[in-house]
């Protein structure tokens, strides 16, 4: 696979393989020498449209939340909830509880989480089950729980309101925002335009002083031919009336002679 911004080149073995966060696959028998051309998003604004024409559609609120039991002993607490997507998993709102069996394990019991034992606990550390993903915080101890479960208090929140508005902010292009990478996509193209402008009169001022040489050598201009005939013609006459004098003189001095 050849980057072409950059000319970079990477071999592979097989595939399927993920290349600049792409993942790449192939069904069918390749021969030697096909080749494919992937261009991830120059057709992408073509193809958007809006899906829907009301804010009031707007889901600001999540199907789910975490709750923490009143009984907790520790210092265990939520630093991030969120629901991925793209696709609603079928078992997002089922009940699900995590329950530490010391400060760093814990189990797992609920629809659609196969029921797992013994996982390990890390501060910080996302844990993700049925489409929804939690980041916990603080030192639990053993016997304290977290319930996941179908959200019941919609009014007040805006939690995906709050995640949908941070996509302006976030890092998409090359570490800048959405409205950064425009930003700069305007002065890039402002300034190439401006380049282009004035490289494209620095060049007609060029071709405008080739052409005045070329019109300097090649040219006729009937004004000028003109005005030197009359000046060949008068050259012509003085050069015809000192002959005639110097004819005269010779004259005179051979009768001077005689």
């Amino acid at each position: 696979m050849t980057r072409l911004s950059d000319q970079v080149t990477r071999t592979f073995g097989s595939l399927p393989q993920t290349v600049d966060g792409i993942a790449f696959g192939m069904g069918g028998a390749p021969a030697a020498g096909d080749s494919f051309t992937v261009n991830a998003v120059r057709e992408v604004a073509a193809s958007m449209t809006a899906a829907i024409s009301r804010p009031q559609a707007l889901a600001l609120a999540l199907p789910v939340a975490p709750t923490a039991a009143a009984a907790n002993g520790g210092t265990l607490k939520v630093t991030g909830f969120a629901v991925p997507g793209p696709a609603a998993d079928p078992n997002l709102t089922q009940g699900v509880s995590i329950r530490f069996t010391s400060a760093t394990t814990f189990d797992v019991t609920g629809t659609g989480t196969g029921n797992p034992t013994g996982l390990a606990y890390t501060p910080g550390q996302p844990i993700a089950f049925n489409g929804w993903t939690i980041t916990m915080e603080g030192t639990p101890v053993a016997g304290d729980t977290m319930a996941i479960g179908a959200s019941t208090a919609w009014n007040g929140d805006n939690r995906n309101g709050l995640a949908m508005g941070a996509i302006a902010g976030a890092g998409l292009v090359d570490g800048m925002s959405l409205n950064e990478a425009l930003a700069g996509l305007f002065g890039k193209v402002g300034t190439l335009a401006s380049s282009v402008a004035a490289t494209a009169e620095a060049q007609e001022a060029v071709r405008a002083d080739a052409l005045g040489a070329e019109t300097s050598l090649a040219g006729v201009n009937l004004d000028e031919e003109a005005a030197r005939l009359m000046q060949y013609q008068q050259a012509y006459q003085a050069a015809a009336k000192v002959i005639a004098t110097a004819q005269t003189i010779f004259d005179t001095l051979l009768d001077l002679g005689r």
